[in-house]
């Protein structure tokens, strides 16, 4: 028999456990702990692709940890969701955004450059911040641009892929 699984909680009180915007990193300590679980169930889903670590390169001074974003980690949890839900409804939090327009993807993607340019919000984890606003870009216009993953039906929002099939992290290195 085996051992009983690990309850996880809802997206949306993960949501109210984030003491971030769901756009700036968690490492994987962080995460395991607002998630309420160990570390090795963190490493154990991210190894069998359920989530997704972001790519080191963005990231200073991080060392060897694994980084992930919180708008990544809350549709797994809600499937009817997308990164792009997440990131504008704490911009309507901070008065970014209005609640009652339909926030389209350039108002978000331009209220988040705009937070992001300015250093309005405190991180615990810096960046790379050209890098860093293209891979948000990539995960907020996740269903408007083309994805290609192999074979799984798992949504998957931050690999791209050129017509050869060359996978990037980034919109640039793309050629399409």
């Amino acid at each position: 028999m085996g051992r009983p699984a690990t309850p996880l909680p809802s997206a949306t009180e993960l949501y109210a456990r984030l003491d971030r915007p769901p756009w700036h990193a968690m490492s994987t300590h962080e995460l395991a702990t607002t998630l309420g679980v160990s570390i090795q169930n963190v490493w154990n889903w991210t190894l069998r692709g359920r989530f997704e670590a972001e790519p080191p390169e963005i990231y200073r001074q991080v060392s060897n940890r694994r980084m992930y974003l919180p708008c990544l980690i809350l549709p797994v949890l809600d499937p009817q969701t997308t990164p792009r839900t997440w990131c504008a409804r704490r911009l309507v939090e901070f008065h970014m955004l209005s609640q009652d327009q339909d926030q389209d993807t350039a108002q978000v993607l331009a209220a988040i450059e705009c937070l992001e340019r300015g250093n309005l919000l405190k991180r615990r984890w810096q960046v790379r911040l050209p890098q860093y606003l293209d891979r948000v870009q990539v995960l907020v216009k996740g269903s408007e641009i083309t994805e290609k993953f192999s074979g799984t039906n798992q949504r998957s929002y931050p690999v791209l892929c050129d017509t050869l099939g060359n996978k990037s992290w980034y919109p640039s290195q793309v050629d399409g």
